[in-house]
């Protein structure tokens, strides 16, 4: 189980710079955990910019906001990889 103070730190916003796919560059904010989460994939070979090139794409299909639609492609991907290859 996790204590209380992991907790809170998981949940402590983090703003980072990401690259567009126009090359600019823009703050972005997500939580503690989400960004371990990106950084795992990264890790583990997917660029981050493949994750907004797939954000973006999918802001531009749907018109939903890229805000909303980054942190969901990263849960999605390390979703799908952990079905892959395993892993908590």
């Amino acid at each position: 189980m996790w204590t209380e103070k992991q907790i809170e730190a998981w949940l402590t916003p983090e703003t980072r710079m990401l690259t567009l796919p126009d090359a600019s560059m823009r703050p972005f904010t997500m939580d503690t955990l989400a960004w371990d989460a990106h950084d795992d994939l990264v890790d583990h070979g997917h660029s981050s910019e493949w994750l907004v090139e797939l954000a973006d794409a999918d802001a531009r299909k749907t018109g939903r906001p890229f805000e909303l639609l980054f942190p969901s492609i990263v849960a999605f991907v390390t979703i799908e990889r952990r079905k892959r290859f395993g892993g908590g």
